[in-house]
C-alpha cells in the first residue's frame, strides 16, 4: 500500500478534482476525515502515473491511498493533515493489514523522487505500533 498526498493546500478540496483523482487511487481521505472509496476494497488497478517510474514495478500489485492536503500556500510540502484524516488513515491501514497480514505499507517518497505524502510514513507506522513486518523498507 502506497500513501500519497494530493499536493493541495487545505483550502483546495479534491472534490473538485474527483474525476481526475480516479487514476489508480483506491481511497481519498478528505480534510473532514470522510473517505471516498474509488475502487473495490479487494481490487488492484494500474496507476497511470507510475509508468516508466521507480513505482512502475508495483503497478498492478499495490493499493494507493491519498490524503487531501500536503502542500502549504507557498506550494511547499507540509504535513497539514487534520486529526480526522489521521484517524481515517489509521482505520484504513489496520483494515488492510487485517485482510492481508503480509501487506507492506510505504510512502510514495520512499520509492519516487517526491516529498509526498509530506510526512515520514515509516515513523508514523512505528508510532501507531504497526508490526515491523508490515512496514516497507
Amino acid at each position: 500500500m502506497v500513501i500519497h498526498c494530493s499536493k493541495t493546500n487545505q483550502g483546495i478540496s479534491m472534490a473538485k478534482k474527483h474525476e481526475s483523482a480516479r487514476k489508480g487511487y483506491h481511497s481519498i481521505i478528505y480534510i473532514d476525515g470522510s473517505v471516498s472509496m474509488l475502487q473495490l476494497p479487494h481490487s488492484i488497478y494500474f496507476y497511470d502515473d507510475f509508468n516508466d517510474s521507480p513505482l512502475d514495478e508495483l503497478n498492478g500489485k499495490t493499493k494507493h491511498i491519498i490524503l487531501e492536503g500536503g502542500i502549504n500556500n507557498e506550494g511547499n510540502y507540509k504535513n497539514n493533515f487534520s486529526w480526522k484524516q489521521w484517524d481515517a488513515l489509521d482505520v484504513i491501514v489496520r483494515y488492510h493489514i487485517l485482510i492481508n497480514n503480509e501487506i507492506k505499507i510505504l510512502g510514495a517518497n520512499q520509492i519516487n523522487e517526491t516529498e509526498s505524502p509530506s510526512f515520514n510514513v515509516q515513523q508514523w507506522l512505528k508510532d501507531m505500533e504497526i508490526r515491523k513486518d508490515n512496514i516497507y523498507g
